[in-house]
C-alpha cells in the first residue's frame, strides 16, 4: 500500500519543545510518528495525550519500511486534549501529516474540532480528494488544486502566515511534494471563534463523531511557526524516511543542502541516511515507484541518494553504453554520497520489476557501476526469493548504475569453406573442409552442412530459420575447440541426380555456450550430381506362349537411390507386331525406392482365343521423371509372344431323298483366326457314289473366312 505526506500550517498555542524531527527544534507542539508505538501513539513532543476511540491498527511496512496506523473510515480515531491553537488566532502554523487515502468520494476529516463551535477550523480531505480548511459553521474555506490521488504517497505542505493586509487574517498555502498547489490569500478567521480544547484525529464531530478517515496515516509533525527553510527541512527528513519524490533541495538536520536533483537524473528520487540531529535514520530505502532498494549501515551524518533518468525499463541494444556483449536497461541512475560511509551497500532489485530478459541472455543480472557504464567491470547479481542482489559495493559521489543482461555473442560463421563433390557411384557423396570460427566457438558447437539447388536464392538468414528447408543436409555431433580439426566426407542423403547445387555451412551455437543462434556462410562455386544411368533387364525367357506373364527389372548401374524418396523411372512399350491395349497391358513406370537400386515389374499379357501368329513388342527406358534426369544404359527388350490357341472349320451332316434335289451344308468357324483364311471343300463317296450317278461330286471349291468365331459358310 502507498501513503500521502501533507504538510499543514495552523494557529494556535506554541507547546513544549521535545525531539525535533529534521533538526527544527523550535516550536514543536505534536509528533506522531506510527514507528514509535502504533496505533497506540505517544506524543513524542510531550504536550499531547491521544485516547483512541475504536480500533485503529498498526500497519507493519506500510511505506519504504516503516508503520502506518490503518482507519477504516467508520467509527475510528482519536481525541487529541490540548489547545493546539488551530482557533480564531492568526499566527504562524504548520502542520506535516504523511498519509495514504483510500477514499475521496466524501468528505474524510483529518484534524478536526470536538464541539464544532464557530470558528475551530476543520482539516479535511474533501469530494476529489482536494484539502478543505473551514471554519466550523461559518462555510468559510480554503481549499488547495488539484485533488490528493488514493492509494499513493505524496507530500502535501499546508502553511498559515499572518497576513501583512489585515493582521487578523492568514495566508494559506498547499504544497504538494514540495510544489505549490494553491491556497488562499488574506483568509479571514471568524472572530466568534474561540479556543477549543480538545480536537480530533481522524474525525471531526458536529452533533456526533462524522466524516471518518478513510486510509493510512503514518506520521503527524505539528510547529506553531513557519518559514521556507523550515518546511525545507521537515519535507526533506519525510521524503527520505518514506521514498516520497519531492521538488527542491533536500536538507538535512542543520539546513544544508545533501542532494540536489539535476536533470535528467530527477526521477525516483530515494535516499538511505542516518542523521540523528534530524531524527533520521533510514538505512534501507525502496521509494514508491522505483525499482531500486539500497541498504548500509551509515555512521552519522552520512546520506546516499540515488535519482533515475527518464529512460525506459527495457534493454537496449547490444553494447550500447554497456561492456561488451552486455545489454543494459536504458533506465540509469547516478549517486550522490555526503560523507564518505557508503562503502558497504547492498543494491537490489526486484525480478518482477525488470522486464523479460532480451533474446540470447544468459538469464543473469548484472550491476554496472562506474563513472562510464559502458567500461564498466560488470558484477554478477545473486536471485534470491525473486529478488537479484549485489552486496559490498562502494559508490562514489556522482557515480552511475545500471541493471544488463549479458547476451551471448553471435555465434560466427565458418572460415575458408571448401567443398569438393567425388565422382564416384555415390551421386550425393562430397567431401567438405573449413576452417573453425575464432572466437566464441565452444565446447558442444556443431555445424551443419546444408544444400539448395543452385536455382533458388538463398540468404544467410533462410539457413539459418530453414526457410526453405534445405533438400538434403549434414550435421557434426559437436566440436571441441581445443582441436581445430577440419570436418571432411561428409555424406548427405536426399540429392537428386544431374542437379546442380549450392552448399552452405552452418554454425550453430544454440545447444550449449555462453554464444547463441547460428551464422553461415556459403562455399564457393557449386557442384552438379551425377545421371544416373537406367538398365532394363528380363527377369526368365523374352519368347512365352500368351498363357506366361513375363517379368523384368529396372536397374540404376551406377550406385543407388539415395534421394530420400522413389525415383520414378518411365518406361516406353513400342508395338512390333503386337497391339497395346489388346495384346498386353503398359506399365508406365516403376519406383525404385530409397536405399535400393533395383525395381521388378510384370507385364499383363491377355491369353486370348484368337489364332494369331507370334507377335513381338519393345520396353525401353530414357529418364527418371519428378528426380532428375537420367541416362538409358541398356538397349530396350523384346519380347515374344507365341499363340497357343487352335480353329477348326466343322460341316454339318445333311440328308435327303433322291428326288428332293440339291442338298446345302453348312460350314461353321469355332474359333476365331486373326486375319482370316481360305478352306478347301471335296467330296467323297460313301454309300452314295458317282459312278451310280448319285451325285456330282465336289472338287476343292473354295470358302473364305473372315475369321470371326462362329461363322458360317
Amino acid at each position: 500500500m502507498k501513503m500521502l505526506i501533507v504538510l499543514i500550517s495552523i494557529f494556535g498555542v506554541q507547546a513544549m519543545q521535545g525531539q525535533s524531527p529534521g533538526g527544527v527544534g523550535t516550536g514543536l507542539e505534536m509528533w506522531l510518528d506510527a514507528g514509535q508505538g502504533g496505533a497506540a501513539w505517544t506524543d513524542q513532543s510531550g504536550n499531547v495525550t491521544l485516547t483512541t476511540v475504536g480500533t485503529p491498527i498498526t500497519v507493519a511496512n506500510a511505506i519504504n519500511g516503516n508503520n502506518a496506523v490503518e482507519f477504516s473510515g467508520s467509527s475510528q480515531y482519536y481525541n487529541l486534549d490540548s489547545n493546539l491553537g488551530f482557533d480564531g488566532v492568526a499566527q504562524d502554523h504548520a502542520i506535516y501529516v504523511v498519509l495514504e487515502p483510500d477514499n475521496t468520494t466524501t468528505f474524510r476529516s483529518i484534524i478536526g474540532g470536538q464541539n464544532g463551535g464557530f470558528g475551530s477550523i476543520q482539516y479535511l480531505l474533501q469530494t476529489g480528494g482536494s484539502i478543505y480548511l473551514d471554519q466550523d459553521g461559518t462555510g468559510t474555506t480554503a481549499n488547495s488544486n488539484p485533488g490528493l490521488p488514493v492509494n499513493s504517497p505524496t507530500l502535501v505542505s499546508t502553511t498559515f502566515q499572518q497576513s501583512t493586509v489585515n493582521t487578523a487574517n492568514v495566508n494559506v498555502e498547499y504544497f504538494f511534494n514540495g510544489t505549490a498547489a494553491g491556497g488562499n490569500t488574506n483568509w479571514p478567521l471568524t472572530a466568534a471563534a474561540s479556543p477549543m480544547n480538545v480536537h480530533r484525529l481522524g474525525a471531526r464531530e458536529t452533533t456526533g463523531a462524522v466524516d471518518f478517515f478513510d486510509g493510512r496515516i503514518a506520521e503527524v509533525i505539528i510547529y506553531s511557526q513557519n518559514t521556507v527553510a523550515e518546511r525545507a527541512q521537515i519535507e526533506s527528513y519525510l521524503s527520505i524516511k518514506y521514498g516520497i519524490l519531492k521538488d527542491g533541495d533536500y536538507l538535512n538536520g542543520t539546513g544544508a543542502t545533501v542532494f540536489t536533483p539535476t536533470a535528467p537524473y530527477i526521477n525516483s528520487v530515494a535516499g538511505i541516511a542516518l542523521d540523528t540531529g534530524a531524527e533520521l535514520d533510514q538505512q534501507t530505502s525502496t521509494p514508491p515507484g522505483g525499482i531500486v532498494t539500497m541498504s548500509d549501515a551509515l555512521t552519522d551524518g552520512s546520506y546516499l541518494f540515488w535519482a533515475a533518468d527518464a529512460g525506459t525499463l527495457t534493454y537496449g541494444a547490444l553494447g550500447a553504453g554497456a561492456p561488451l556483449n552486455y545489454q543494459r536497461l536504458n533506465r540509469g541512475w547516478r549517486t550522490t554520497e555526503l560523507a564518505v560511509d557508503a562503502n558497504n551497500t547492498t543494491v537490489s532489485v526486484d525480478a518482477a520489476d525488470l522486464p523479460a530478459f532480451p533474446a540470447g541472455s544468459d538469464g543473469n543480472l548484472y550491476l554496472l557501476q562506474g563513472a562510464d557504464l559502458a567500461t564498466a567491470t560488470p558484477v554478477l547479481m545473486t536471485l534470491s526469493a525473486g529478488t537479484y542482489s549485489a552486496t559490498g559495493r562502494d559508490f562514489v559521489n556522482g557515480e552511475f548504475f545500471s541493471f544488463a543482461s549479458f547476451t551471448m555473442p553471435p555465434c560466427p560463421p565458418v572460415d575458408s569453406p571448401m567443398a569438393t563433390p567425388t565422382t564416384g557411384q555415390e551421386a550425393s557423396s562430397f567431401d567438405v573442409s573449413w576452417t573453425l570460427p575464432t572466437p566464441n566457438i565452444e565446447m558442444g558447437d556443431r555445424f551443419i552442412v546444408k544444400i539448395y539447388p543452385a536455382s533458388t536464392t538463398i540468404t544467410e538468414a533462410d539457413v539459418i530459420a530453414d526457410m526453405p528447408a534445405p533438400e538434403a543436409g549434414a550435421a557434426t555431433n559437436g566440436v571441441n575447440p581445443t582441436n581445430p580439426e577440419t570436418v571432411t566426407s561428409l555424406t548427405v542423403d536426399g540429392l537428386r541426380p544431374g542437379i546442380e547445387y549450392q552448399i552452405w555451412v552452418q554454425t550453430d551455437c544454440g545447444s550449449t555456450g555462453a554464444n547463441t543462434g547460428g551464422a553461415a556462410i556459403q562455399v564457393p562455386g557449386t557442384f552438379t550430381t551425377e545421371n544416373y544411368e537406367f538398365e532394363i533387364v528380363a527377369d526368365g525367357m523374352t519368347t512365352n506362349d500368351e498363357s506366361v506373364q513375363p517379368t523384368a527389372s529396372v536397374n540404376i548401374t551406377n550406385g543407388q537411390n539415395n534421394t530420400g524418396a522413389a525415383v520414378t523411372v518411365p518406361l516406353t512399350f513400342t508395338d512390333v507386331s503386337t497391339t497395346a491395349g489388346d495384346d498386353y497391358v503398359v506399365t508406365a513406370s516403376v519406383d525404385i525406392g530409397n536405399g535400393t537400386n533395383t525395381q521388378s515389374f510384370t507385364v499383363s499379357v491377355t491369353n486370348d482365343m484368337v489364332v494369331e501368329a507370334d507377335e513381338d513388342f519393345t520396353i525401353a527406358v530414357t529418364d527418371a521423371d519428378g528426380a532428375g534426369p537420367g541416362t538409358a544404359a541398356s538397349a530396350a527388350i523384346t519380347y515374344t509372344i507365341t499363340d497357343n490357341d487352335m480353329a477348326m472349320v466343322t460341316i454339318e451332316n445333311v440328308s435327303g431323298n433322291e428326288d428332293d434335289g440339291d442338298l446345302t451344308f453348312t460350314a461353321t468357324l469355332d474359333n476365331a483366326v486373326d486375319g482370316g483364311f481360305t478352306v478347301d471343300v471335296n467330296t467323297a463317296d460313301g454309300t452314295a457314289t458317282t459312278a451310280d450317278m448319285d451325285y456330282t461330286a465336289i472338287v476343292s471349291e473354295t470358302l473364305t473366312f473372315a475369321g470371326t468365331a462362329g461363322e458360317t459358310q
